[in-house]
């Protein structure tokens, strides 16, 4: 292209694509761009030889102008999650660029943009996410008075966070770790300066560490934030570093998402006490959740007890397995829950009640629901119709009853009843 007689149209078409490309890419030097060309995304330069390796793809080159020449490879648009799945699977983030204005009525060249960038903590595809297991972002921030710890899984709703201070605190920090197991952390100073933490956490679980985020952990804009989502839950936020962990934690979100956080809709603010704290070689010796020596779930203490039918209560029981409660009021609580909900309750075999729960998980048409509980035909779970009320008034509330509807589905609501008020109470 660089010779007058190749100085066609065509051709500089081609320079303002890669000029385009090259615009976008300076905007996410971190990251995988998969950029939108027709029915293909394409990898240019560098991006084009870590794509080819990872996922086995044919490399290809082209002139570009200037005298360069830009290594390539592509994949189908339609089949572009399975690839992008694997990059992510390895620890890479993936810039997803798409053509944005109508090429019938762009003058010149069709406008792309960044609609999304895919992390390991901010997949949402649950065809790469383990039903059984939750996928956590972790949003660290360290000071010198103390740590603070914001933890989501976006694809559940779940937030937390905590306040860790005292010598031990870093101890602490790798505890935390080792209990959520976060699948990709951001802290907001260099890893290199704690080296010991993200090393531990690449070492272990294979956490992709984003660090020097410092520009996100603000107090004000944190502030706004947590205001916003969590509305008057923003005030057990006490700590200023677990503020700005939450606050820096929704923002990556954000701009990772291109979107409003619309999940994050409260915070659960935890201190150190209410679980029973277990070290990594304590969880590990009893074999909790994982066996020592196939370093699988079969053989563990979770292996036995699951048996769940849904994966919101996989991932629940898991959470209770790894965080014990150590209060005896919320002990005798849960305890107090799954009795009341155990199949005798209703009057029914265990294998009804199982079957009707299975066909309520699998959205089966034979069964309505009311407040979050399945209703097949007039049978109100051995209830007659003309007595649905009491069968209202016995049921406990969702927060008592976890052990049986675990947790909240992945991208879906839950209704429930309480008994605590005289109205019947549900929630979007």
């Amino acid at each position: 292209c660089t010779d007058a007689g190749y100085k066609t149209e065509w051709c500089n078409a081609i320079i303002d694509l890669f000029k385009q490309q090259d615009w976008v890419k300076e905007k996410y030097p971190n990251e995988i761009l998969f950029y939108r060309l027709g029915d293909f995304y394409e990898c240019f330069f560098e991006d084009a030889l870590i794509a080819s390796r990872e996922l086995e793809l044919t490399l290809t080159g082209r002139d570009c102008g200037e005298g360069r020449r830009a290594a390539m490879c592509g994949v189908p648009f339609h089949k572009a999650d399975v690839y992008v799945g694997r990059l992510v699977e390895r620890g890479i983030k993936v810039a997803i660029c798409e053509q944005v204005s109508d090429p019938k009525e762009s003058q010149g060249l069709v406008k792309r943009e960044v609609t999304r960038v895919v992390t390991p903590g901010t997949v949402t595809d649950a065809s790469l996410l383990n039903e059984g297991k939750n996928n956590f972002l972790m949003s660290i921030c360290l000071s010198e008075s103390g740590i603070g710890i914001a933890i989501a899984d976006i694809s559940t709703g779940e937030v937390s966070a905590t306040y860790l201070s005292g010598k031990d605190c870093l101890s602490l920090l790798r505890n935390e770790i080792g209990a959520y197991q976060p699948s990709e952390i951001i802290i907001n100073r260099k890893a290199n300066e704690i080296s010991e933490i993200s090393d531990f956490a690449k070492e272990r679980f294979s956490s992709l560490i984003t660090d020097n985020l410092s520009r996100l952990f603000v107090y004000e804009k944190a502030k706004e934030l947590a205001r916003r989502h969590f509305k008057d839950e923003a005030d057990k936020l006490t700590e200023s570093e677990m503020l700005m962990a939450a606050g820096a934690l929704l923002s990556y979100i954000e701009e990772t998402q291109k979107t409003d956080v619309t999940f994050a809709k409260g915070v659960n603010v935890y201190a150190r006490g209410q679980y029973l704290e277990l070290d990594l070689n304590t969880i590990r010796n009893l074999e909790l959740v994982e066996a020592m020596r196939v370093k699988s779930k079969r053989g563990s203490l979770l292996w036995v007890l699951d048996k769940t039918k849904t994966a919101m209560g996989a991932r629940t029981l898991r959470s209770y397995i790894e965080q014990p409660l150590i209060d005896k009021d919320k002990i005798t609580k849960r305890l107090d829950a799954v009795d009341e909900f155990c199949p005798s309750f209703f009057h029914i075999p265990p294998k009804e009640f199982k079957e009707a729960w299975e066909k309520c998980y699998r959205g089966d048409k034979s069964v309505t629901y009311h407040h979050g509980f399945v209703l097949e035909k007039d049978n109100y779970f051995g209830y007659p119709k003309q007595k649905k009320s009491n069968f209202f008034k016995e049921m406990v509330d969702f927060g008592s009853c976890k052990g049986m509807f675990m947790s909240r589905p992945r991208q879906h609501s839950v209704t429930y009843l309480s008994r605590h008020t005289p109205d019947l109470r549900h929630e979007h």
